[in-house]
């Protein structure tokens, strides 16, 4: 089969595959299927084999979401999370307005270190109890704390996946995504945007109403075994430690995350494996990931990504141009689909530009994961932290229309994505 055939057959499928995941076709499947079209036009080329794609498969980020899925879980079983959210009420100071402001911003400061539907899961069930009884519409808090738990997971290496995938590409310590090349990094750029969209959201005007008792009883009776609460604290700053150091220490992504999470399952774990290994070990999540791996590694081998690069470098006449475009592309398509096939299949397109127009390509990098997480806060199918507030409220009876969604969501999405985009060329103008 000649080249030219089975990368129009592998871009295709990649399209198809996008397409599928848009319209609500489980990703899984989805993938296992595009993959299984790109294998079965390998066999039959002499372009490419199957197993020149197989070390695309990057078994150090696939790791690294093992161990801090492990002590996600481990935050939660603890009590902590539960605690912290409880302490959010308590702070309320009976102001509906107030609690949206602290939920979307602790709520977003708890996803740099948690996985992000995780977070909303926990919080979002307590607030929508406390607004009810404010006879308070929970609809825009509980939305406004779910868009700033997404927009905030790439803001460090330990939160979602695609902060990770960027991590291990670029060989990126944990340090790297506060303070790079002399620059504020990730960080400061994620949540700048997150703060002045949460302040300039027109979701407040609908708030009115005083909270009532700041919940119930069970913000008094809420107990934690305070042992293990300071042992998961002490893991995840250790863990955070070696992330940090990883590259001074050797250590890969995996071997830093799992260290510290090993001496808590030892001590805490074990006599809940099977709830700690069903929270761990996803297995959806790892294969999905691992087949994008695959699937782009087919696109790379190919030669699909260097097209992607070159159409880009064709309608950019710098560097800067060509960032904005990437920026946008990501914005746009991680509005209605997943965002790690969008970073999976970019990072050789950023690798290329870099190549080149003699840039920093981590610096390329960073707007590729601004514009690709921030998209997916524009509608409740781009991010799995907002589909899943939508599917909470729509549990406790609160109907969310895609339009209701869009009303908050593209509002908060332009304003920190405009915020976020200005603040990255004012900090990395000069290494584009």
């Amino acid at each position: 089969m000649d080249a030219i055939i089975v990368k129009a057959i592998i871009g295709v499928t990649y399209l198809g595959l996008v397409a599928a995941i848009a319209v609500g076709i489980d990703r899984l499947k989805a993938a296992l299927a595009a993959v299984t079209i790109a294998v079965s036009a390998s066999i039959f080329s002499t372009a490419i084999s199957p197993l020149d794609a197989l070390h695309y498969v990057d078994l150090d980020v696939l790791g690294l979401i093992v161990f801090a899925s492990a002590i996600s879980w481990f935050m939660e079983d603890c009590g902590l999370m539960k605690l912290i959210a409880l302490k959010i009420v308590k702070s309320s100071r009976g102001s509906a307005l107030y609690l949206t402001l602290m939920t979307s911003i602790i709520g977003g400061l708890l996803s740099t270190f948690m996985e992000n539907v995780s977070v909303v899961l926990i919080l979002s069930p307590i607030v929508i109890t406390t607004c009810r009884m404010a006879s308070v519409n929970p609809v825009p808090t509980v939305l406004m704390m779910a868009l700033s738990v997404n927009i905030a997971g790439s803001a460090l290496l330990v939160g979602d996946p695609q902060a990770a995938i960027v991590a291990s590409r670029y060989n990126l310590g944990f340090l790297d995504f506060i303070y790079y090349l002399g620059k504020p990094s990730m960080f400061v750029i994620v949540l700048v945007g997150m703060l002045t969209a949460i302040i300039l959201s027109p979701a407040y005007a609908k708030l009115s109403g005083k909270l009532s008792s700041h919940s119930s009883t069970e913000t008094k009776s809420t107990k934690v075994d305070r042992k293990y609460v300071a042992a998961v604290a002490l893991v995840l700053a250790a863990k955070i430690t070696l992330l940090s150091l990883r590259k001074e220490l050797g250590l890969s992504l995996t071997a830093s995350a799992a260290a510290p999470t090993l001496v808590l399952i030892a001590f805490y774990g074990l006599r809940k494996w099977r709830k700690l290994l069903k929270a761990a070990l996803d297995y959806r999540l790892l294969l999905f990931i691992a087949l994008m791996f695959y699937l782009v590694g087919f696109m790379d081998k190919i030669g699909l990504t260097t097209d992607i690069a070159n159409v880009i470098l064709l309608y950019s006449g710098s560097t800067i141009e060509a960032s904005a475009l990437l920026i946008l592309f990501s914005a746009l398509a991680s509005s209605v689909i997943d965002n790690i096939p969008i970073i999976t299949a970019m990072i050789p397109v950023v690798n290329a530009i870099a190549s080149y127009r003699n840039a920093e390509p981590v610096a390329i990098a960073w707007g590729l994961l601004i514009g690709a997480t921030i998209g997916g806060n524009a509608t409740y199918i781009g991010a799995s932290s907002n589909y899943t507030a939508v599917r909470i409220l729509e549990k406790h009876g609160e109907k969310v229309s895609f339009i209701d969604f869009l009303k908050i969501g593209g509002i908060y999405t332009l304003v920190s994505l405009t915020a976020s985009t200005a603040l990255y060329y004012l900090l990395y103008y000069d290494l584009l």
